[in-house]
């Protein structure tokens, strides 16, 4: 196994190191295209999957996090939408991928993020998006 090229291993490397993560998010995405050995139906699987992805969480907020700290919308915008992958009813995610793109220059396309919201909350939650469209933009 030791001249086996694991994509695991080297996300495992990565994630132990916070600076790592923090420098290089971007291939941290690459390493992880979604859920640890989904629908394997290995019970054993489920807590290292769920650990996984909390580690992945975090680093694509850092990303997000540091590409808005430096003013570079856009090049938050893949850190916000993997975020929505992972956890597709977080408002704050959202609202904060809906501000990237209004930043951005694309206007419609942060209005049509947040109608796709409104309805998602509605139709699956039945729930309203409790954030105007108005009030994400101010931010």
């Amino acid at each position: 196994m030791q001249l086996v090229d694991s994509d695991l291993e080297k996300l495992m490397v990565y994630f132990k190191d916070m600076k790592a993560c923090k420098e290089y998010p971007e291939q941290i995405m690459q390493l992880y295209p979604g859920s640890y050995m989904a629908g394997s139906g290995y019970l054993w699987s489920y807590g290292f999957a769920k650990e996984l992805e909390n580690q992945y969480f975090k680093v694509l907020k850092s990303g997000a996090n540091s590409s808005a700290a430096k003013n570079q919308p856009e090049a938050a915008l893949p850190f916000y939408q993997r975020m929505l992958e992972v956890d597709p009813y977080n408002e704050d995610i959202v609202s904060q991928l809906i501000v990237c793109l209004y930043k951005s220059g694309r206007r419609s396309e942060a209005k049509q993020q947040y109608d796709r919201m409104r309805k998602l909350y509605r139709e699956d939650l039945k729930l309203d998006f409790t954030k105007s469209f108005k009030k994400i933009i101010e931010q």
